[in-house]
């Protein structure tokens, strides 16, 4: 018997489906969570929020992101990239930020495109790469075309630069 017939157990279970609780956020949920935690700093324009000590680098990149920060430290007292590289930018107006559906590989990656505008540019687009690490999704690359954050400051470090990751937009030749 159907609920429209009055059936009091169609009823109960129809409210019983409604009001449950929802199950635990899926991946990825967790990771759309990540990336949109990453951003809320600059749609906010907090000056003293955000950047790339608000977002959960892997182990490996932020150890080498640390590297570079030191090694620039010692040779000029200051920060060593010379852009934030989450808006591809050395300004941070960020608005209309849009997050995609993560990819889950079988890997165990997470791949998510955020385009967002800056500055008066329209449509810039990073993509994220994640993976899991200690329970928690955590930023391995920042991608786009054939650019690659994690690729930059790996070659950094390997060549023992201090201060010449550069925006994704310069030729290589300028960095």
């Amino acid at each position: 018997m159907s609920i429209a017939h009055g059936g009091a157990a169609g009823l109960v279970l129809a409210l019983a489906v409604a009001c449950a609780p929802a199950g635990p956020p899926s991946q990825a949920d967790e990771v759309r969570d990540v990336v949109e935690a990453i951003y809320a700093p600059y749609l906010r324009q907090d000056p003293d929020a955000g950047g790339l000590a608000a977002v959960p680098w892997t182990d490996e990149l932020a150890a080498k992101l640390t590297e570079i920060e030191e090694r620039f430290a010692r040779t000029l007292n200051a920060w060593g990239l010379e852009y934030d590289p989450i808006v591809n930018s050395q300004e941070s107006y960020v608005a209309n930020v849009r997050v995609g559906a993560p990819v889950l590989a079988e890997d165990g990656t997470a791949t998510v495109v955020v385009r967002y505008n800056n500055g008066g540019r329209e449509d810039e687009i990073q993509e994220f790469v994640l993976i899991q690490q200690h329970g928690e999704w955590r930023v391995s690359d920042l991608r786009l075309e054939e650019w690659s954050f994690a690729a930059q400051v790996d070659e950094a470090v390997t060549q023992g630069r201090a201060y010449d990751v550069c925006m994704q937009s310069r030729p290589a030749a300028e960095c």
